[in-house]
């Protein structure tokens, strides 16, 4: 143990603390900071009526390809001086457009996607200018454990950067040690998805989604390891891809190309016997989360129905044009549910039906 002889010799250690520089691991980074490289995204684009579409008598339409323009907001922040923008799969999925608003109400349109992963909910867009934008420091996650303060950084609702303060309160992992799914207590809502989570100085996470549990009463505020995002930012980082180009809107550009068939039924569907006792024909099937589906029915000559209805009963989809021979749906899924898919036969005599269900491969 060291003994100080004068108190003036404590005093100059006191000051010689008060005037070394404080180590910033710890520090978050200044509100300009957070300004120029976080920004809200505001999206526009297409997603599927389903057929639920109310027409001139309030009923469903059931034009099961019909797809209707509309807007949306999320949350990104930039990885690139080019102007590469990490944000969340669901917030670009189906966008034809965009715009990335900085908090200081500069815009920048966004046309273009360099890369995105479904399944982990990520996308990289980038945004459609030549200069050189301020970057938020990417840090790694397989090194976050609970109790780490973080704090949250979006734009709700588009109304301006937002910043809330929490701690990781759960960190999944792998077999391997590597962060899988990062829960944590800085709140966040709706348009926060694809914002950065910061641990510090540096982005560790991608909010992604508020998961709620026993009636709401306990919730998990998730974000994707922004590991995951960095590896695809590496590989794709200078591909650019016209959303336009990603997401067709052409009903039989999707059949033709985009179309991916992972399940085929092959049945005889019995006649109807009355107005009010329709053949009818169910099965079982499972959906992933953020993939958009299409169900086909075909048989020739026959006038045929297709229902998607959730387990507890809520109709998802509806196709029946009244056309013979065939309909269609064209659903997306927000998380992973189980389904019930009918095919109705409103001909009086039976109908052999093949059935395809499939996935849309933007």
């Amino acid at each position: 143990m060291t003994c100080f002889k004068s108190s003036a010799a404590l005093v100059l250690l006191c000051a010689v603390c008060l005037l070394s520089p404080v180590k910033t691991s710890a520090q978050t980074p200044s509100l300009n900071q957070l300004r120029q490289s976080n920004v809200a995204l505001k999206m526009q684009g297409f997603m599927f009526a389903s057929g639920l579409k109310k027409d001139e008598n309030n009923r469903p339409n059931g034009q099961g390809f019909q797809m209707i323009p509309c807007n949306w907001d999320g949350s990104g922040f930039i990885a690139t001086g080019n102007g590469c923008v990490i944000t969340n799969y669901h917030v670009v999925s189906k966008a034809l457009r965009g715009r990335a608003v900085f908090d200081d109400k500069s815009i920048y349109e966004i046309n273009h996607i360099s890369v995105y992963d479904a399944q982990e909910d990520l996308a990289i867009l980038k945004i459609s200018s030549n200069r050189q934008f301020p970057t938020a420091q990417l840090g790694n996650s397989d090194l976050v454990n609970p109790m780490d303060p973080v704090i949250a950084v979006g734009n709700p609702q588009g109304l301006g950067i937002n910043i809330t303060k929490g701690d990781v309160s759960q960190v999944i992992r792998d077999n391997n040690n590597r962060a899988q799914i990062i829960r944590h207590t800085a709140p966040i809502a709706p348009g926060n998805s694809g914002g950065a989570l910061y641990k510090g100085r540096q982005v560790i996470g991608v909010n992604a989604s508020i998961i709620t549990t026993r009636g709401e009463l306990t919730q998990f505020n998730q974000a994707i390891p922004v590991n995951k995002a960095r590896a695809l930012l590496q590989a794709y980082q200078n591909r650019s891809i016209p959303l336009e180009s990603a997401f067709p809107t052409d009903p039989k550009t999707l059949i033709r190309n985009k179309f991916k068939s992972i399940n085929a039924v092959t049945r005889k569907v019995p006649g109807s016997t009355s107005r009010d006792n329709i053949g009818s024909y169910s099965f079982s099937f499972r959906l992933d989360k953020l993939k958009d589906y299409m169900f086909f029915v075909e048989s020739p000559d026959k006038d045929l129905a297709i229902v998607v209805k959730s387990e507890n009963g809520k109709t998802l989809g509806f196709g029946d044009e009244r056309v013979k021979g065939w309909d269609g749906i064209l659903l997306s899924s927000k998380y992973r549910q189980n389904v019930v898919i009918t095919v109705f036969n409103y001909d009086q005599q039976p109908a052999n039906v093949g059935l395809q269900v499939g996935y849309l491969t933007w």
